[in-house]
């Protein structure tokens, strides 16, 4: 089996198991674009990025937050709508806090950012002490509110911030330590400030959620001795796709629609937005997939976009769509897999696969 992409995108394929042993051929393509800055039309980038064959983190995996996830998995019944970037002050002045603000379609979500701080000690208790005036902070789950906390018993088996494992602030038995000079996280959710160490608090980023928090866990099925002897190696029958989607809940949409408009509030340089602000449209998403198996007719569908992923400070952003095939036995059942972009069509394929470089589930 091959794929002609007639698409300036990048594509290929995959083969993955569903819950009920299923083999379906899945096809994924990516097309990466250049940020429009003034609400021009979006333009694709001469370099697409690739598909993500292994997942990411911002520093060592498992003790940093999670950045870029695989792209080979089976389904993501919603539209993840991800974002990877930096606070910045308003007009590159220093300050202490900025709220930073996310919107397409629907979706709309917004929060603060400060500089680096500190839990203060003083005479009446502990309190948030100032943020350092800051002109870009990163934003990641690894300044947000979480972490673990060590034992002066226990120093092998910390208890852990299970929401956000990777961040900072989190304390299982505040009342036995001393908090004085101790870092405090660097984002918060807009009406809840962090007032005290001794409250647990939702954490705030843009980016993707970790596989193993029970934010996507609670989907990942029962993994026990029933499901040892009588499903092993398939998924267990209370597998629930929504396991794939790597946004926060608060950050996936049903559908991603062209046209819809994508709002940028204090998340792009004041150099290439000085009013903070930053508004574009989202480009043509239709692609067209042209199943040829080796024998019958050929079927056409029209690929889903489920992953909506913006990097400011790289001045792009992608859109990745997914389709799959249910298979009777192999994918060898196809001998081809075409795939069209009406929009920006080319006379000749601009790119050729003969197998996959992943498999998903």
């Amino acid at each position: 089996m091959h794929i002609i992409n007639r698409t300036l995108y990048v594509a290929d394929y995959t083969t993955a198991t569903d819950k009920s042993g299923r083999k379906h051929l899945v096809v994924i393509i990516k097309g990466t674009y250049v940020l429009p800055l003034r609400d021009e039309k979006a333009q694709l980038m001469e370099t697409q990025l690739p598909l993500w064959v292994a997942d990411s983190a911002t520093g060592e995996p498992g003790w940093s937050a999670p950045e870029y996830e695989c792209d080979y998995v089976l389904n993501k019944p919603q539209c993840d709508v991800l974002l990877l970037g930096t606070a910045y002050a308003p007009q590159g002045i220093p300050t202490e806090r900025v709220a930073v603000g996310l919107k397409v379609g629907k979706l709309n979500k917004a929060f603060y950012v400060t500089g680096k701080r500190t839990w203060v000690g003083g005479l009446f208790g502990v309190s948030p002490g100032d943020p350092a005036p800051f002109t870009s902070q990163a934003i990641s789950y690894d300044v947000a509110f979480g972490g673990y906390q060590y034992s002066p018993v226990h120093t092998d088996n910390p208890a852990v911030f299970l929401q956000n494992p990777v961040g900072t602030g989190f304390q299982k038995n505040p009342e036995q330590g001393s908090f004085d000079g101790m870092p405090m996280p660097q984002t918060e959710a807009a009406g809840a400030p962090i007032r005290s160490p001794r409250r647990h608090y939702t954490p705030m980023s843009f980016g993707p959620v970790g596989r193993s928090w029970p934010q996507r866990a609670q989907y990942a099925g029962t993994y026990d001795a029933v499901w040892e002897e009588d499903t092993f190696p398939f998924l267990p029958a209370d597998f629930d796709e929504r396991y794939f989607q790597a946004a926060p809940e608060d950050q996936q949409l049903p559908v991603l629609t062209a046209g819809e408009r994508v709002t940028l509030f204090n998340l792009t340089h004041p150099a290439l937005t000085p009013s903070g602000r930053l508004e574009f449209t989202l480009p043509n998403l239709m692609v067209r997939v042209r199943f040829h198996p080796k024998q019958g007719d050929v079927t056409s569908a029209t690929a889903r976009a489920d992953t909506l992923l913006i990097e400011p400070d790289q001045q792009r952003f992608s859109v990745t769509w997914r389709i799959s095939l249910r298979l009777r036995r192999s994918s060898e059942e196809i001998d081809l897999v075409e795939i069209i972009a009406p929009l920006i069509e080319t006379s000749q394929p601009t790119a050729t696969a003969s197998h996959s470089a992943a498999h998903g589930l």
